[in-house]
């Protein structure tokens, strides 16, 4: 049975959107696992997923899904202040400029980077640019050389390189 087009409301992984397109985690919704259009390939110990930026607005939703998620079987979460960990939730204290020295959290399956600011929260272009721009891409590149298959990031609708709009050019740098 192919899972139904959504149409509102959040999607299941392989679920069909209006759009005809199909979706890649879990929000809210649940579909039993023998209905679900892709078949895991993990392997039977379960996935990895490395989170930063989960005491955001999307972060918090996101690390919600994969505690829901049986086939998610080590969270780790990189914060800049202490926030709570449990068996499966591991809760790491980092200083982001120096993730570097985190190297060995990113050995994971995936990377979910839901960083980001406001002008107002980061007070400066430079700091915003900081954290919308360096830390995503130097969480990339960390994620790759530990052998990362995924690496997902939140972005912005109008992101492009050439906007006049910083936060859209930001953005727009930060995908390429």
């Amino acid at each position: 049975m192919a899972p139904e087009a959504i149409t509102t409301g959040n999607l299941l992984p392989g679920a069909i959107c209006r759009y005809g397109r199909r979706t890649g985690y879990l929000i809210e919704k649940h579909v039993p696992l023998t209905d679900r259009v892709t078949q895991p390939t993990q392997s039977v110990s379960g996935r990895s997923v490395l989170l930063a930026g989960a005491t955001g607005l999307v972060g918090k939703e996101v690390l919600k899904q994969l505690e829901a998620d049986p086939l998610v079987t080590r969270i780790v979460v990189l914060t800049r202040r202490p926030a709570p960990s449990n068996s499966r939730v591991q809760s790491h204290v980092v200083d982001f400029a120096d993730l570097e020295a985190h190297g060995s959290l990113f050995s994971v399956d995936t990377i979910i980077c839901a960083l980001g600011t406001t002008m107002k929260q980061a007070g400066s272009k430079e700091a915003f640019r900081r954290v919308d721009l360096d830390y995503p891409v130097a969480m990339a590149r960390i994620g790759v050389s530990q052998g990362a298959r995924h690496f997902l990031v939140v972005s912005a609708a109008g992101a492009n390189v050439e906007s006049r709009i910083f936060y859209n050019r930001v953005k727009g740098e930060m995908e390429n």
